[in-house]
């Protein structure tokens, strides 16, 4: 009778170790990884290997911001679950949008191309919220995002008083 209470133990030793570390690697994985990267002709294929392309005579030209997150169940359950994108342009303006997550993990690419791009002049800062029922799980900012103080002047210009001070 005693090595089936040995074996009995162990079971239940290595079922308590493999609750206890589903639960502490789900805590202490990255919810949320971002980063942005620079679209031009370099970036086809065709460029690097050399063969005819029609594409290589007029590429895309632009920035893409690649998000990445990876979630726990328990994070899936809090309704609703959403990423808030804030960008801010090198034209001055800012852009705020929600994106519904239904996935534990998964990819959102953010591009943003040719006439768009030189019309805002590319992102200059970007911060990216995952929010699940009103409540911030993660955050990633951009090393220099600053929130934007928001003036009535535009729904979504702000302006900058750095230049102000700096004539003072």
């Amino acid at each position: 009778m005693q090595p089936y209470f040995k074996l009995r133990n162990k079971a239940q030793f290595f079922f308590s170790l493999c609750i206890i570390f589903s639960q502490t690697a789900c805590m202490s994985t990255q919810k949320l990884t971002v980063f942005s990267t620079y679209v031009t002709r370099e970036n086809l294929a065709s460029y690097r290997v050399g063969t005819p392309d029609p594409s290589l005579n007029c590429p895309s030209v632009g920035q893409k911001l690649i998000i990445t997150w990876r979630l726990c169940p328990e994070d899936l359950t809090q309704e609703p679950l959403l990423m808030r994108l804030n960008l801010r342009f090198h034209n001055r303006t800012y852009h705020s949008q929600d994106i519904p997550i239904t996935t534990l993990s998964g990819t959102y690419v953010y591009s943003l191309l040719n006439k768009e791009f030189f019309e805002s002049e590319g992102l200059m800062a970007y911060k990216v919220e995952l929010i699940g029922n009103n409540n911030l799980i993660s955050e990633w900012r951009h090393k220099i995002w600053v929130d934007p103080i928001l003036f009535n002047n535009s729904e979504n210009e702000f302006i900058d008083n750095t230049e102000d001070e700096a004539n003072d």
